[in-house]
């Protein structure tokens, strides 16, 4: 027995609906094929490469210095596809324990680096964004409100296993009023 001229009839437009189902595509978008495999890490991250491992870190007692007297370790990893830093620091110092997580990553977009620090002793995260001065890694960040002046974390003197940062708020007339300062030295290697 044959099928029905109709339900054949039918069956022909549904298959052409179908076919014609796909949305035009928008004139003037830029349509980029999808990756075939994970993307690799930017050459900015490989750049930061020397972040990775664990540190020892310490830092001077200094009455005018709220982190002065902190120690304790900071182990910095990959974070998933190895896109981002993420970093896991457990101390002491003079306000007791300090636990403290951060991330640290490439925005291509904004060409520069961007950095979220929180921790068990201040509220809220930290957001600041970084680039090369040199040879040494500048991050900023905007002051909290009430206070003025930017706050800059420089990471410098850096070597294979060791260095150095510290934090400073420059203040609208020009100074420069330090905050902080750190030693790392690597304890154990990438």
């Amino acid at each position: 027995m044959r099928p029905p001229v109709l339900v054949l009839a039918l069956l022909a437009a549904a298959g052409a609906a179908a076919g014609a189902a796909e949305p035009p595509k928008p004139s003037g978008d830029i349509v980029l094929p999808a990756p075939s495999g994970p993307l690799a890490p930017t050459p900015e991250m490989e750049k930061l490469a020397f972040l990775l491992g664990t540190w020892k870190v310490s830092s001077k007692p200094d009455p005018k210095n709220a982190a002065a007297g902190v120690s304790g370790t900071d182990a910095i990893t990959y974070g998933p596809g190895g896109y981002s830093f993420i970093g896991n620091f457990r101390g002491t110092g003079p306000s007791g324990t300090l636990r403290g997580h951060s991330i640290l990553a490439w925005d291509p977009g904004g060409r520069r680096y961007l950095s979220v620090w929180t921790d068990n002793l201040t509220p809220g995260a930290t957001l600041s964004w970084g680039h090369w001065e040199g040879q040494d890694l500048v991050f900023e960040e905007s002051p909290a409100k009430g206070e003025t002046g930017t706050i800059r974390t420089v990471y410098f003197a850096i070597k294979p296993d060791r260095y150095e940062w510290r934090m400073e708020r420059r203040l609208p007339d020009g100074r420069t009023e330090r905050l902080a300062a750190m030693t790392y030295e690597r304890s154990s290697g990438p």
